[in-house]
């Protein structure tokens, strides 16, 4: 046998020590998928749905690039409640130098962001009581400075609200007559802690009320979102 026949027949067998394991593992392989195939699968599905339902409760911007064009007054129908999270619009008071994002939900993550919606009480346009709030020493540092007879511009993404300030006031944090989610004519109310310097935790808050002066009429079609 000459050199070039040896090194022949040593390449044959090192090409057959890698193919066999290799065509092993694969077998292998298809064997324990059609094995455990039945008792995955529902678990594959179950991963899909959850992974599939998280995605579409995701917090997304709705208010962006929309802020031209919005209905002032008449009516408006949107698809479907915000989720929490969601850039919903935004709120100005340009006598006290506000001009803040609003989120949907008033939990430390949207605060951190800007004013909160609180998810319990009503959207702007729904004719009822729409609370929110924010921090005192950022977004809201000049609601202090708010006057009776001032304006508020609410501007959501399906239409733009006007408010007239009629009363402030200063409650504690516990006190649910401080607002009234029973009213049936649509009222804005604004809050931030109280006093406005302090640091931390305090057992008061300071109330912007606002009474409906102009904005759509809201319709959700689908009233299953997600608070």
């Amino acid at each position: 046998m000459n050199s070039a026949q040896h090194q022949r027949k040593h390449a044959g067998r090192g090409k057959d020590f890698i193919v066999l394991p290799l065509v092993f593992v694969l077998l292998t392989a298809a064997a324990v998928y059609l094995a455990l195939s039945p008792v995955v699968k529902p678990y594959l599905g179950l991963a899909r749905v959850f992974f599939s339902q998280n995605s579409q409760n995701a917090p997304t911007d709705r208010f962006t690039g929309l802020s031209e064009g919005l209905a002032t007054s008449g009516e408006v129908t949107v698809d479907e409640k915000p989720v929490t999270g969601d850039l919903i619009g935004r709120i100005d008071i340009e006598e006290a130098g506000i001009s803040v994002p609003l989120y949907y939900g008033d939990n430390s993550a949207q605060l951190n962001q800007g004013a909160g919606l609180y998810p319990g009480a009503w959207l702007p346009g729904q004719e009822r009581t729409v609370l929110a709030a924010g921090h005192t020493g950022t977004f809201f540092r000049g609601l202090g400075d708010v006057q009776p007879g001032m304006e508020i511009r609410v501007t959501t993404y399906y239409g733009e609200y006007v408010y007239e300030v009629t009363a402030t006031a200063v409650h504690e944090a516990t006190d649910d007559t401080s607002y009234d989610f029973s009213r049936t004519d649509e009222n804005l109310i604004l809050y931030t802690c109280y006093p406005f310097d302090s640091l931390g935790y305090t057992p008061f808050r300071f109330f912007v009320y606002a009474d409906y002066v102009s904005g759509p009429a809201l319709t959700i079609a689908q009233q299953g979102g997600t608070s």
